[in-house]
């Protein structure tokens, strides 16, 4: 069985995003296909190591399961990339570890540590596991010249799991050296787990732990050791992590500084005063409250660049299109300086310092962005850095995007291979190897490093690309599919590119950041509670006259699958006769004969019979924007890629309503949900929700 497995990226690391279930799942999946797996862990420390040494970011690059072993990676998965779910040490699922040996009939051995500490932590965990079996052990001070002997006694051994506690990066290196003449299903570092268990060193308490602060404690017990590796790595680590959002920050400093030292200059202002004399006052606030205001105005310039997607990295977006970003930002940050300024009237913001600074860090932010991309470019050039690419094809459309891509001035794609879908495609195709068929597509996206997918192939049809894109959808891959041979999502608004004379189609990611899904649940709350007031007293009006016509309940529930197909109950007012089947179709006519009188079309016509999805709303299980919730006989029907609706929070309104509502069934309008899934934005929403309104108001495409 081949698993598909959802990965994040920090600093160029890919990690594989797993709770600890899921790990010890995969373990036992490594176990039982029997072939040597390497199992390593990565923390700060790990991430600077890599970024310096060659071959060990090369084992990071081969392993077949890579772990995030530290709380400063798991927090910077949640600002640049895809948060990781929780981070997973050894030394806490270790317990874990021993009840799942136990319970499948694995067996380990040790090998690391002092002489005497395997032995120690052999007792020890045997004490605590009666039924664990431990094979063999061996300490980590052995010579090169006693690596055979060593080698053979843990093949003679056979264990299932060798646990190898060396200290990285030495331990990952001998892992993989010797990987194949160990033949052990699961080759896993381990760090300093045995001294822990052996009672060597003590753990820190769980709350330090829980926080991210276990270095902290273990820089109190051996600081002679460990003070650089902590001290002078995580701030070094720090500082990479986050090396945009420091200048962005120093930039909004400058400007802010800057234009408050430029309006307040006689001179400079006289020039400007001939040009704008109600913008340029002759005397300004003192210097204190502008550096009241300093934090808050560092802090609005960094969300609006990342809302605008300034910390991603985006290859493919040409100049103008992040120039047209940055420009949004700018104007952006210049009305919410302005609001700043209102809110916060007894500092007395002037006016110039605000148009003053939104210009100056115009100029520095398109700089930075500028030089930041000229750097990147030029390790490009020269191989550092590339997007790791498969491209899906061996007939002469592959071959031409290949070749297209190789001599692009950007040199960013690095094309590994062809993945083949015709059974006699040949072993190598355009000097690069056929890494297998399409449907072992998702296994290479789930064991390598692959940042693109390319589709170019002739024998694939629309469909088959979706389910393609569907099956693969836990892996962190961008795609990319030739535009003349995919006319299906959308012809309006899609991000076309061109690779020379090659029409490309980029799909999104799909998966918004933490900021974003913040945004769009706070746009939510606030626009539901405002809604509040308003839906409740047409529930009353509308609930009481139905009352009195219907024995039955003028306020129904109705089962719908939800995010990630949980199935939740919906509320609706009732518009059509108690006795007909809730569960069937809805109506696509206007003189549909279930729907009751004068009142139930006129409720569903204005969407008001929807006003009670406000409460869905606040209870988290429904969005504003989004998929319609559809019913589990239709979501039953759904081919693969037609499941990705699934992902998301299902919407009130969304895309297909405002661009036909039921003119089209439910479920013939996949493709606008697709579409909306994949470029999902708060602006996207705020369009949507405007755009629903004339729509509601003039009752068209609704039954």
């Amino acid at each position: 069985m081949t698993r598909t497995v959802k990965r994040t990226q920090v600093l160029g690391v890919e990690i594989d995003n797993l709770t600890v279930p899921e790990l010890l799942e995969r373990i036992d999946h490594f176990i039982r296909d029997g072939r040597p797996h390497q199992v390593v862990y990565v923390n700060v420390d790990s991430l600077n190591q890599c970024k310096s040494d060659r071959s060990y970011r090369s084992i990071l690059k081969k392993a077949d399961l890579v772990y995030a072993d530290g709380m400063g990676v798991v927090y910077a998965s949640r600002i640049f990339s895809d948060p990781l779910k929780e981070r997973l040490s050894a030394g806490d699922f270790l317990p874990d570890l021993c009840r799942f040996a136990c319970r499948q009939n694995h067996t380990l051995f040790f090998l690391g540590g002092e002489e005497g500490v395997t032995k120690a932590a052999e007792a020890n965990l045997k004490t605590r596991f009666p039924g664990l079996k431990i094979v063999g052990r061996h300490h980590g001070f052995f010579t090169e010249a006693e690596t055979p002997a060593l080698l053979a006694e843990i093949r003679d051994k056979k264990p299932d799991i060798l646990l190898v506690g060396m200290g990285a990066p030495r331990q990952e290196k001998w892992i993989r050296r010797h990987l194949e003449e160990l033949g052990v299903p699961v080759v896993w570092g381990v760090g300093a787990l045995f001294d822990y268990y052996a009672g060597k060193f003590p753990r820190a308490p769980v709350w330090m732990r829980r926080i991210g602060l276990e270095w902290l404690y273990r820089l109190w017990l051996e600081p002679s050791r460990l003070w650089k590796r902590y001290l002078i790595g995580n701030f070094i680590f720090t500082f990479r992590a986050g090396l945009l959002i420091i200048v962005d920050a120093l930039i909004a400093a400058l400007s802010w500084l800057a234009a408050y030292y430029l309006s307040g200059n006689p001179a400079f202002r006289g020039r400007l005063n001939a040009i704008l004399p109600s913008v340029f006052p002759e005397s300004l606030n003192e210097v204190r409250y502008y550096l009241y205001a300093l934090p808050i105005i560092i802090g609005l310039w960094i969300a609006i660049c990342s809302s605008f997607g300034l910390y991603r990295r985006q290859r493919s977006v040409t100049q103008f299109d992040e120039m047209l970003c940055i420009f949004k930002t700018v104007f952006l940050f210049l009305i919410s300086s302005f609001a700043v300024a209102f809110l916060f009237k007894e500092w007395d913001l002037g006016r110039s310092v605000v148009f003053l600074a939104s210009a100056i860090g115009l100029v520095l932010l398109s700089f930075s962005r500028l030089t930041y991309h000229h750097l990147e470019a030029w390790g490009m050039n020269r191989g550092l850095g590339r997007i790791t690419t498969l491209v899906v094809g061996t007939g002469p459309l592959s071959l031409k995007v290949k070749e297209r891509v190789e001599v692009h001035p950007t040199h960013d794609h690095n094309i590994v291979g062809f993945v083949a879908t015709d059974p006699n495609a040949p072993a190598t195709w355009g000097q690069a190897p056929v890494v297998g068929s399409v449907e072992q597509l998702p296994a290479h996206l789930a064991s390598g490093s692959i940042d693109e997918v390319i589709f170019a192939s002739e024998n694939l049809s629309q469909k088959d690309i979706l389910n393609l894109i569907y099956d693969c959808s836990e892996a962190p891959t961008n795609y990319k599919i030739v535009s003349n041979m995919f006319e299906m999502i959308t012809s309006r608004n899609v991000n076309v590119e061109e690779i020379d004379d090659i029409p490309i189609i980029e799909l999104g990611s799909g998966r918004p950041g933490p900021f974003q899904r913040f945004a769009k649940r706070s746009l939510d709350l606030t626009v539901t509670l405002c809604l509040l007031p308003l839906a409740g007293l047409i529930v009353l009006l509308v609930g009481t006259y139905l009352k009195f016509r219907w024995s039955a309940r003028v306020l129904f529930k109705h089962q719908r699958v939800g995010k990630d197909g949980k199935l939740f109950m919906m509320y609706k007012l009732r518009t059509m006769d108690p006795n007909v089947d809730l569960y069937a179709e809805a109506p696509t006519q206007p003189d549909d004969p279930r729907i009751s009188g004068r009142l139930g079309r006129f409720l569903r016509r204005t969407s008001l019979d929807e006003m009670p999805q406000l409460w869905n709303v606040l209870k988290g299980e429904m969005s504003l924007v989004g998929p319609r919730p559809e019913m589990p006989f239709i979501v039953g029907r759904y081919q693969g890629w037609q499941r990705r609706r699934l992902v998301v929070k299902p919407g009130i309104t969304g895309l297909w309503q405002i661009m036909g509502r039921k003119d089209l069934p439910l479920y013939a309008n996949l493709e606008y949900d697709f579409y909306y899934i994949q470029n999902q934005s708060l602006l996207f929403d705020l369009i949507i929700l405007l755009k629903t309104l004339p729509v509601v108001f003039f009752g068209k495409g609704a039954y």
